[in-house]
């Protein structure tokens, strides 16, 4: 396996999704994807006894295949929305699940990835708070090397789908996309017709296509 990418969104096939799959495509090389939501797994347990002699996870879940994916993959592609400013739980539950990684010698050292993320906060908001957390988890104990990181604003808050973004003066939409402005707010319709992708946004696009060729010519 040369490229492993991985999803921490709730959702299947939505930007987070697309961005990884574009990269692994545009490497150019053999890649797998797959989105954590789709398999039930558990957080790290601590069970060191398990994984300390062998430095492999012994949770034998839906996570499990991926782990020797992860191990012997030449670079990872790792993405994740933010959910109240943090990576989601299913990324960060993954992050944990690497410690087993961590015994007598460190399995992923410098292992190279690609970040993405995507977020309804403007990117010098996201860099105080949710990219340095999403790094940070990533980065532990130089488990793996980020190449770079990519960052979408999609101004999609989950209040586009949930039917009260109308009226809702709490969620992301009425803080992070109209920014309190009533106004605007009221001849807006808060509706799905407003979710925005990542492929009309010509500054991502030449992201993703520059981090698919340093993928590609690794």
């Amino acid at each position: 396996m040369a490229i492993l990418g991985i999803s921490g969104s709730p959702k299947k096939g939505g930007n987070t999704d697309r961005m990884i799959q574009a990269l692994l495509e545009k490497s150019g090389k053999e890649t797998e994807f797959v989105n954590l939501s789709r398999l039930k797994f558990d957080p790290c347990r601590g069970c060191c006894h398990l994984c300390a002699s062998t430095n492999m996870c012994g949770i034998k879940d839906g996570l499990h295949p991926y782990l020797a994916l992860v191990r012997d993959a030449e670079a990872l592609v790792l993405g994740t929305p933010y959910q109240m400013g943090h990576p989601t739980g299913f990324m960060f539950n993954f992050i944990t699940r690497l410690e087993c990684f961590h015994h007598a010698h460190i399995a992923l050292l410098k292992k190279p990835a690609v970040l993405v993320s995507a977020g309804s906060q403007k990117k010098e908001m996201q860099l105080r708070k949710g990219i340095p957390r999403f790094e940070t988890m990533v980065t532990h104990g130089d488990q793996i090397k980020p190449l770079g990181h990519i960052y979408y604003n999609s101004q999609s808050p989950p209040c586009l789908r949930c039917g009260e973004g109308q009226n809702c003066k709490v969620g992301g939409y009425w803080k992070y996309v109209v920014d309190r402005d009533e106004d605007f707010l009221n001849k807006t319709e808060v509706s799905t017709d407003l979710i925005k992708s990542w492929e009309d946004d010509p500054e991502l696009v030449e992201e993703v296509d520059l981090y698919g060729t340093i993928l590609k010519e690794m």
